[in-house]
């Protein structure tokens, strides 16, 4: 690996420069590509069956040796003037960009290099000073959700929607490039990671979620974990086109929500439980308000102007104060609002979230748990500790998963959905009302709504009539799916405008042919 050291003024050594490592076309066999598509004009992700494993392939451009000289020394030189840099061009992403691509330019003219080699030049230095280098390519991947690097010498892994976990052909090769793209991480997520502090957590400035190791606490050498933060966040539409509810779950979910009845969405790790939680809450009335409480902002209802975000705050200074998540929702009951909704309940916060369902707010909140039972013993065992007469006030629970199929594709269902019956003799009694079917794929209605009862009562309507409605929304939720490029603010407005003109909306849908 080629690494360029220069002296400074003051005697400093400049960060090593490393040799671009891409994959050459000649690598990808036809007949193994399971899927291909370009994030970019320079780069390329080919999935690949190799013996049987999948493998996630970052297909860039190709680079001599010569072309790898003159990466090297612009890098090289660019890094030697960042102490020149003014502070507030280093402190913004968008400046410093526009810095770097500026300055190549001029180098690259001054070099006289030749024009044929300035636009992949240009899309190494890019990559490397103002992007991620090696795993700018997946950060840049709406398919990917998680990244992880556990040390030196092993591939990249990353979580893909459709294929799960695969390695990548990204392997850092030595302890110094490693541990660069860690310092790098913990930067951007303004955190400090040192021999003192050799393990840390934060944000990265797209809202992704990032977990750095130095090697005296990970054996295989520096390590990171990236949980990227979605951009566009999915909408029901998007659920239902992708078989994860049916449209008709879909509309009883919208019931729900619109009486303020409480959910709480379980699953485990990576099933989909924030999506599922984040696509609902596009039901709610735009003039609702709406309190989300988070530890890390993932939570998104653009369009929503009665919408109060609030994350805790960790503090490592006796004289700055700590705010978690219990005294977020209790200072959030003083709010009155219409929805209290808490990213994930870990603690003593989830006492307080179930009184406030009791008090007749409404709720929703995730859980990690394997099913409904497990979700009862989580809820009233410590630390959360809630008395299960407060569990039994939830109005249902909503398990997620992911399904792995026979060719190894990923899936995400909603495989039960659950609603508190009674509590009997110190158990909750459930009654399961929507059940996923693995033969047919499909996930269907298997018992009469207890909730539906009691909205019905609530009205002064009757149960006929609210299932009426139910059909009536089914089919305006199907129409939508089918509706292209339909995104979460715009589904949220056509809910809103169901609201205002439903019949004439459904009457045109049914002049369509709709169904």
């Amino acid at each position: 690996m080629t690494e360029i050291e220069s002296k400074k003024d003051g005697g400093g050594k400049v960060e090593p420069i490393h040799e671009p490592e891409v994959v050459g076309p000649s690598e990808v066999l036809r007949e193994d590509v399971l899927e291909e598509y370009s994030l970019s004009r320079f780069q390329k992700i080919v999935i690949k069956s190799e013996y049987g494993r999948k493998r996630y392939l970052v297909i860039e451009p190709p680079l001599d040796e010569n072309d790898i000289r003159i990466i090297n020394r612009i890098k090289e030189i660019i890094e030697y003037k960042d102490e020149s840099i003014p502070l507030d061009v280093l402190k913004d992403e968008r400046l410093k960009k526009k810095y770097i691509e500026e300055e190549t330019e001029r180098l690259l003219e001054k070099l006289k290099v030749p024009r044929d080699k300035w636009d992949k030049v240009r899309y190494y230095i890019s990559r490397d000073l103002a992007g991620l280098g090696k795993i700018d390519a997946p950060m840049h991947d709406d398919f990917i959700e998680d990244i992880s690097c556990s040390g030196v010498g092993v591939p990249v892994y990353v979580w893909h929607i459709r294929h799960g976990y695969i390695p990548t052909n990204i392997v850092f090769s030595s302890e110094e490039e490693l541990e660069s793209i860690v310092y790098k991480l913990s930067v951007l997520a303004r955190k400090m990671i040192s021999v003192a502090n050799p393990s840390i957590e934060g944000i990265l400035p797209d809202g992704s979620r990032v977990v750095c190791n130095l090697g005296m606490v990970s054996l295989k050498g520096p390590s990171f974990t990236i949980r990227k933060y979605t951009r566009v966040p999915l909408s029901v539409a998007d659920l239902i086109k992708m078989n994860t509810i049916s449209a008709q779950l879909a509309a009883y979910f919208w019931i729900l929500i619109e009486n303020k009845k409480s959910l709480v969405v379980i699953g485990e790790v990576g099933a989909g439980k924030t999506t599922l939680s984040n696509a609902l809450l596009g039901f709610i009335r735009k003039s609702s308000k709406i309190i989300t409480i988070e530890e890390t902002p993932e939570i998104r209802l653009e369009g929503y102007e009665n919408w109060s975000q609030k994350i805790t705050r960790e503090s490592i200074r006796e004289d700055v104060r700590s705010i978690d998540l219990f005294e977020l929702v209790k200072t959030a009951l003083r709010e009155r609002p219409d929805y209290v909704i808490v990213g994930e309940v870990r603690g003593r916060e989830s006492y307080v979230l179930f009184q406030s369902i009791a008090l007749g707010h409404g709720g929703l909140t995730t859980l990690h748990a394997d099913d409904v039972e497990s979700a009862i013993k989580r809820l009233t065992s410590k630390p959360l500790d809630i008395p299960l007469y407060l569990v039994s006030l939830a109005s249902a629970f909503v398990k997620v998963a992911k399904i792995v199929t026979e060719r190894g594709e990923v899936r995400r269902r909603v495989i039960t959905v659950q609603e508190v019956e009674a509590l009997k003799e110190g158990e909750i009694v459930f009654r399961e009302v929507f059940r996923y079917i693995p033969e047919t794929d499909s996930i269907e209605m298997v018992g009469e709504s207890i909730v539906f009862k009691k909205i019905a009562a609530e009205h002064g309507i009757s149960i006929d009539e609210l299932y009426e409605e139910l059909s009536n929304r089914e089919q305006f939720l199907a129409y939508l799916s089918r509706m292209e490029d339909l995104d979460w603010k715009r589904f949220s407005d056509l809910i809103e405008r169901y609201h205002i003109e439903g019949r004439r909306l459904l009457e045109m849908l049914r002049g369509e042919g709709g169904s």
